[in-house]
């Protein structure tokens, strides 16, 4: 039951974020003001260390990724500031939240890590 209030949360969540870039995405302050009040409801429900991890890896990866193959010409935003809109960091980490805990519960707990430490600086033979 648990996973299941877990996984309705993440796609309401997703929903809203999809919801608020696709009716403001003409106005770039309006949205990223938008983003930004999920993105603190969202880390008001989930705030561990991992969370906020998860959070910064795909807020600075995400768009950096983007803004390369932008830059190369794969694709282009109609309202970009830098090459990308400013709130693409913000879909992006509240996306990186959501993720992991739909993943999960589809999944079950982390992905175990495996016994053989042969090759790992520092451990095994």
């Amino acid at each position: 039951m648990k996973n299941i209030k877990i996984l309705i949360g993440c796609l309401l969540l997703t929903t809203a974020v999809v919801t608020a870039i696709s009716a403001f995405w003409q106005d770039n302050m309006v949205t990223t003001m938008l983003l930004a009040a999920l993105l603190a409801v969202t880390l008001w429900l989930w705030h561990t260390r991992r969370d906020i991890t998860h959070f910064f890896i795909a807020a600075l990866l995400g768009p950096s990724v983007e803004a390369v193959c932008i830059y190369f010409g794969a694709w282009a935003y109609s309202n970009p500031m830098f090459l990308i809109p400013v709130r693409l960091p913000l879909a992006w980490g509240i996306v990186g939240i959501a993720l992991p805990k739909m993943t999960y519960c589809f999944t079950g707990p982390g992905v175990s890590v495996p016994r053989d430490t042969r090759g790992v600086p520092g451990r095994g033979k």
